[in-house]
């Protein structure tokens, strides 16, 4: 499976905002929606930038039975599965919504195309080891078409909080190519950031003018985190700089002499250089983790116990080389 290129539509997601086109005339909630992507609309037309979805809304375990086993009959549907509530889609991504009335031939008698065509369907636990093999590669290449990522992604999200990271977008190519990394963009919040690492002891001017001078009401306290460059590995962070023109006329500073106040507007201006440095190498370390976190529930996903358990769940029928069916 060509990862990189899934998530290369997630970072390219601001070229092109979502599109969900629901073509039923009721759009109450069914029962289910069966889903699928569809590789042949995929990448032009109102999926330019990402994948198009097809869902199909049903009425009972019986109308999705018929459906699923139609779609899997056609090639170019892909990560065909049942579920009782829609996908989240990237932004770059377009899904069509449509029911019986409209795609009414998806809810004809399938088995009967089946017989027609005389091919036996074999599951995959009736293949013999090469057949098994062909068909797990099969899976490989188009069965982690999802966004089997938001879990740890939400998780580092929310577990960033705690180190003083507000990140926005988290970036992510892998696994096996020069370039490949995980970075994020967002802010540092300098107060949490330097709480979140118990080190206020290190840094008194700053703690001092930031909340006993009220420095937090007037002058900046966040640096932002950005991403540049074609790659997504740590090293393309980059973070902006928090200067502090003078603390003249702070709470606190109107009997001091003008050489209090330059000495402390000197190691104020060190500490924040220092901790500057210090936020984004921590910045990029958690990327760096976060990298290492995926590529752990990859290689999970992608090992044979999981490959074998998801083909099998999903019902997928193959010929006796291990084709899909």
């Amino acid at each position: 499976m060509n990862v990189n290129k899934i998530v290369d539509r997630v970072i390219r997601s601001s070229l092109k905002k979502s599109e969900v086109e629901d073509k039923r005339k009721d759009t109450s909630k069914p029962w289910g929606f069966v889903i699928m992507i569809d590789h042949a609309l995929s990448g032009w037309g109102k999926a330019a930038e990402g994948r198009s979805y097809y869902v199909i809304a049903v009425d009972s375990q019986k109308e999705a039975d018929v459906v699923m086993d139609y779609a899997k009959s056609r090639s170019e549907m892909k990560n065909v599965r049942l579920r009782h509530y829609l996908p989240k889609i990237s932004d770059s991504d377009h899904m069509s919504i449509v029911d019986k009335d409209i795609a009414t031939a998806w809810f004809s008698n399938v088995q009967s195309r089946k017989l027609s065509k005389k091919v036996k369907a074999v599951k995959f636990e009736e293949l013999d080891d090469d057949a098994k093999e062909k068909a797990r590669e099969w899976y490989r290449d188009g069965g982690m078409d999802y966004e089997w990522w938001d879990g740890e992604e939400d998780y580092f999200k929310e577990e960033g909080k705690k180190k003083g990271f507000d990140i926005d977008t988290m970036y992510f190519t892998g696994f096996s190519s020069q370039g490949d990394g995980a970075s994020w963009e967002g802010q540092v919040d300098l107060l949490e950031f330097i709480k979140g690492h118990n080190a206020e002891s290190q840094y008194p001017k700053i703690m001092q003018f930031y909340i006993e001078m009220g420095g937090e009401n007037y002058e900046p306290h966040a640096f932002n985190i950005t991403v540049s460059g074609r790659y997504s590995h740590s090293n393309t962070m980059s973070i902006n700089s928090i200067r502090v023109s003078s603390i003249d006329g702070y709470e606190g500073t109107e009997d001091w002499s003008n050489e209090e106040i330059n000495a402390f507007d000197e190691t104020l201006e060190k500490e924040l250089t220092e901790v500057e440095e210090w936020a984004l190498e921590e910045a990029r370390a958690y990327a760096d983790e976060y990298y290492r976190s995926l590529e752990k529930v990859y290689d999970s996903l992608m090992s044979d116990e999981s490959v074998d358990a998801n083909i099998m769940n999903n019902g997928y029928e193959f010929n006796e080389d291990g084709s899909i069916l």
